[in-house]
């Protein structure tokens, strides 16, 4: 009886600390959407790592809040307009390539 109640004690314990650590884990943002172009989404960890890959390709890092804000909206506004352009692009089924044009270009 004694080893019953300690066995049910301890799967109590255990059923709430797996339903705390789960309630945790539901509530961790691991990423989230910045913008929608078109039928995409852009997320903030891709706008974060073309910020990291112009900081570097420059060499030029934001020296205060407003400047990192500034160079966000900026690269936020062109991947929005490269989306776009990549959505028509899909869409435009009017160019067409000759395998002699790929031929040519490939000499």
């Amino acid at each position: 009886m004694k080893r019953l109640r300690i066995i049910s004690i301890a799967v109590f314990s255990l059923l709430i600390f797996v339903s705390a650590v789960s309630v945790n884990a539901e509530r961790e943002t691991i990423d989230r959407i910045v913008a929608i172009a078109g039928s995409k989404v852009i997320l903030a960890s891709e706008l974060a790592s073309q910020m990291q890959m112009v900081a570097m390709q420059t060499g030029k890092r934001p020296k205060n809040e407003q400047e990192v804000e500034k160079l966000k909206s900026e690269l936020l506004e062109q991947m929005i307009s490269d989306q776009l352009f990549l959505l028509a692009a899909e869409q435009d089924t009017t160019i067409t390539i000759q395998p002699a044009e790929i031929d040519q270009a490939l000499d």
